[in-house]
């Protein structure tokens, strides 16, 4: 990626988030960042971000994938979608022909998850000199309770919405 590119995604961000009220603003405008860039790399161009939310609420038919990023950060990490986008989803992001929810897009959930994660904490490594660990991905149905104070960034596909959530 260029400077130009990375500039027009630092950009966008700071046009759709204000992050002056997080406890690192710089490291949460970094990992969004690359979560743009990632779902262009991984996933195509066709995406739209929508207006960030605070909160997802509870739902039993949506799927969570989480990983936690722990160290001198943390924040948790999670994608959120109903089943039909989130296999839509998966088959975009592996390039596979998925009908049906199934262990493939749950793998395939938990990989961009931890593939995204992991190049952050290695660019966070490389520039900051600061050590981050992730823990195991998976993804369960369900979501119980709803969930507070974090920064949820929903992306339109032409399929339907994934929802990144962040923790503060």
């Amino acid at each position: 990626m260029n400077e130009a590119e990375k500039n027009n995604s630092a950009n966008l961000v700071n046009s759709l988030i204000d992050l002056s009220t997080t406890s690192s603003p710089d490291m949460y405008r970094e990992y969004i960042v690359l979560l743009m860039n990632n779902l262009i790399r991984f996933t195509g161009d066709d995406f739209t971000p929508l207006h960030p939310e605070t909160e997802v609420a509870a739902c039993a038919d949506s799927y969570i994938t989480t990983q936690d990023v722990t160290g001198q950060f943390n924040i948790s990490t999670s994608i959120v979608a109903d089943e039909d986008t989130l296999i839509k989803f998966a088959n975009k992001y592996a390039g596979e022909e998925i009908t049906e929810m199934n262990e493939y897009v749950s793998a395939a959930a938990c990989d961009f998850l931890n593939i995204h994660n992991g190049l952050f904490t290695v660019n966070i490594s490389n520039s900051q000199q600061v050590e981050l660990r992730l823990t195991p991905p998976d993804t369960v149905k369900g979501i119980s309770d709803t969930i507070n104070n974090v920064i949820v960034i929903p992306v339109q596909y032409p399929f339907g919405v994934i929802k990144f959530v962040i923790s503060r």
